[in-house]
This record gives structure tokens, C-alpha cells and sequence, in this order.
């Protein structure tokens, strides 16, 4: 549980000024709605003295990761999830995790901003990092040139043997007729 003092228990039960503090930290007027349903239900599971975790989900959170944790300013959980995801058994256990916990965190990291009773702190710890959107476009293309130079520089055997599954090294079959390569 996260706790809540006085001030920030007084703005979460009032929908309006809750909505209007979350605008101010989250810097995302269009997301605004999303994250103050669940900050309600992570208030209501707790009866009205903090936030509990609940199960949500979020796509982006699911599919972009520690990138999202990134752009959220959630740096820590961002580290960890980045480094989880170089061991590829956990990456699906990891993104499924990830899409499960994204609105939570922001909630906690919002709650938390909250209860320092200040705006200009609040719209300082929270917000977005635009800079996370390019650094997802570097990735994206790095992983994309990577292929397609693995494809062009793969041997014409590996391509065919993974093209057409041969279980033989170096012969393959095609419309019932065998070739040897």
C-alpha cells in the first residue's frame, strides 16, 4: 500500500480535482481519463487510505517496456526491466508484467508527488520524457538494419535451410523434385 496523507485523500475524493492534478502530472491531457479510473480503483481497493495494487493493463506498458517505464520517468523499474529483458525465457513473463503493473506505478509515482502538497513539484516529478520517443525510433531501426543485414549476409544454404526446413544438410524439396545444393 502506498500511503496517502490527509491532502492527497481529500483530492481523491473529489473526481474533478483529481482529474485536474493528474492533467498537471502526467503532462497528457488525452490520457488523463485512463489513469484517474485507475488511481479510483486502486484508492477504492484500499477504502479510502492509500492505493492498493490492482491488476490493469496497459499496451504500452506491454509492448514497449523498459521504454515505457522511460518516458513515464519511472527510471528504476526501467533498469530492472531492460536488464530482465536480456534473458530471453523471462521476456514474455516480462512484458505480461509490465503491461499488468504500468498504471500502477504511475498512480504510486503520482500519489507520492501528491503528498508533497506542492504543484510546481508536482508537474516537475511527473510529465513524460519526449526524448524516450526517439530513443525507441534509434532503437527500432537498429533492430530492423540488424536483420536485414543478418538476411544479406546469411549463406544462400542457411536461407534455404530456413526457408524450407530441410532435415538433410544441403538438400531441400521443392514441388516434389529434389535439388542438391
Amino acid at each position: 500500500m502506498t500511503y496517502m496523507n490527509d491532502y492527497s485523500k481529500k483530492i481523491f475524493k473529489d473526481p474533478i480535482t483529481l482529474r485536474r492534478k493528474l492533467a498537471l502530472f502526467l503532462g497528457t491531457p488525452e490520457k488523463v481519463e485512463t489513469y484517474a479510473q485507475a488511481c479510483e480503483k486502486f484508492f477504492a481497493k484500499s477504502g479510502g487510505v492509500g492505493i492498493v495494487f490492482g491488476a490493469t493493463w496497459s499496451w504500452w506498458g506491454f509492448f514497449m517496456g523498459w521504454l515505457w517505464a522511460l518516458y513515464r520517468k519511472q527510471y528504476i523499474f526501467a533498469l530492472v526491466i531492460f536488464f530482465l529483458n536480456l534473458m530471453p525465457i523471462v521476456n514474455l513473463a516480462i512484458m505480461i508484467v509490465c503491461g499488468i503493473c504500468a498504471k500502477y506505478l504511475v498512480c504510486k509515482s503520482f500519489v507520492e508527488s501528491l503528498n508533497m502538497q506542492n504543484d510546481a513539484f508536482l508537474a516537475l516529478n511527473g510529465g513524460r520524457n519526449v526524448w524516450v520517443m526517439w530513443l525507441a525510433v534509434i532503437v527500432c531501426f537498429i533492430i530492423l538494419l540488424s536483420v536485414i543485414l543478418g538476411l544479406i549476409f546469411m549463406s544462400a544454404d542457411e536461407m534455404l535451410r530456413i526457408i524450407f526446413d530441410s532435415k538433410e544438410q544441403g538438400v531441400f524439396v521443392m514441388n516434389a523434385k529434389f535439388y542438391e545444393i
